[in-house]
């Protein structure tokens, strides 16, 4: 399995993969994915496309924003090693990653509680930092130790010094 940049060949699987995971109200315009400041990696084994991860970086903290591997191939691992390649890729930064919040009173619960527990399996720690974005509320985990409030905010404000997010303690 490899990760590599992204192609303007691999843009097409990428488009598709992403309408199918995430819901319209979670998705950017896809341009804003594939241009700097996003890093987007496509995720191969034997030259079949299985994901992409899109990642915003700021000097030694890196923020996983989109995920996907395409669904005939999850639960095979492949999410788990993906994240090894960016620890490699990115070694001696810190990665960070944002799940919606469990609610019981949500359908979707079970899959954001199997969501948050794929990534503390993956040594991922809670960071006790909560956000409202798009009428969604995220939890922020973190790799390899946690992450401060502080520190998340000004990651922001130097990716997007207008972008308003709200933070609940």
């Amino acid at each position: 399995m490899i990760l590599r940049r992204h192609t303007q060949a691999d843009i097409k699987n990428i488009r598709r993969l992403y309408d199918l995971s995430f819901p319209e109200r979670e998705r950017i315009a896809l341009h804003h994915l594939l241009h700097a400041p996003s890093e987007t990696f496509v995720i191969e084994d034997d030259d079949q496309f299985l994901g992409f991860v899109s990642m915003l970086s700021v000097n030694d903290l890196c923020h996983i924003t989109y995920f996907a591997i395409v669904p005939e191939q999850r639960g095979r691992g492949y999410g788990s090693k993906v994240l090894k390649l960016l620890e490699e890729k990115k070694k001696g930064s810190r990665i960070i990653v944002d799940v919606e919040m469990p609610d019981p009173s949500l359908m979707d619960n079970a899959q954001r509680r199997r969501r948050i527990a794929f990534y503390e399996a993956a040594g991922y720690v809670p960071c006790d930092i909560h956000y409202l974005w798009s009428n969604e509320e995220y939890t922020i985990l973190s790799w390899p130790d946690s992450l401060s409030k502080e520190d998340f905010i000004a990651f922001w404000k130097q990716i997007d010094p207008y972008r308003e997010i709200h933070y609940h303690d």
